[in-house]
């Protein structure tokens, strides 16, 4: 489906599910433009999957590996045309090296979002195993160079009641803040 950068969008429809607009908005949080696309694959040899889905505005893929913190992300325009690449962490920050291409497909720019923070995603890794917080237990982890100082945020459940929200300095790893608080259950 996937040849010199560029998503064979006949292939990819005709294999992908059409999804309810309905279906789309809880799949993205926007309304679908047009008819709207879904395909997934299972990686077993990687616990993860492959999707990719989208409508008249474009189209993204994901490749999951849950062995790993970070998936893959390709978007496409709506021909099907590779505009934007890179490892982001699930509903946190882009990481790494992203590319950006031109509506031809070719490399425009390219933008490195590791570069704000001295205290690095590997540095992060170790500050979590030296307080043994697991992977499976991490809620979320998010970053923003924009704020002063720039900051992690990490947030894990401690047990099945709470949770610990932990803000680090993006340029030390000085904690911050630490907050316990109690987690949300669904009714």
């Amino acid at each position: 489906m996937l040849t010199n950068n560029k998503l064979n969008l006949s292939e990819f429809k005709s294999v992908a599910r059409t999804l309810s607009a309905i279906e789309y908005r809880d799949l993205t949080g926007k309304v679908a433009n047009g008819t709207a696309y879904f395909y997934k694959q299972s990686l077993p040899e990687k616990n993860g999957h492959i999707a990719i889905y989208g409508d008249n505005d474009g189209f993204e893929k994901i490749v999951v590996d849950k062995t790993l913190h970070f998936m893959e992300v390709y978007n496409f325009n709506e021909e099907g045309i590779l505009v934007s690449k890179g490892l982001m962490y699930p509903e946190g920050f882009k990481k790494g090296t992203w590319m950006y291409n031109n509506e031809s497909g070719n490399v425009e720019k390219e933008i490195d979002y590791d570069e704000p923070f001295n205290f690095s995603w590997e540095d992060v890794l170790i500050y979590l195993e030296e307080r043994a917080i697991q992977k499976e237990s991490i809620v979320y982890i998010i970053r923003d160079a924009e704020s002063n100082p720039k900051t992690w945020t990490i947030e894990w459940n401690i047990d099945t009641d709470n949770a610990e929200v932990i803000i680090l300095n993006g340029d030390t790893g000085k904690v911050i803040e630490i907050n316990k608080q109690p987690i949300k259950k669904e009714i």
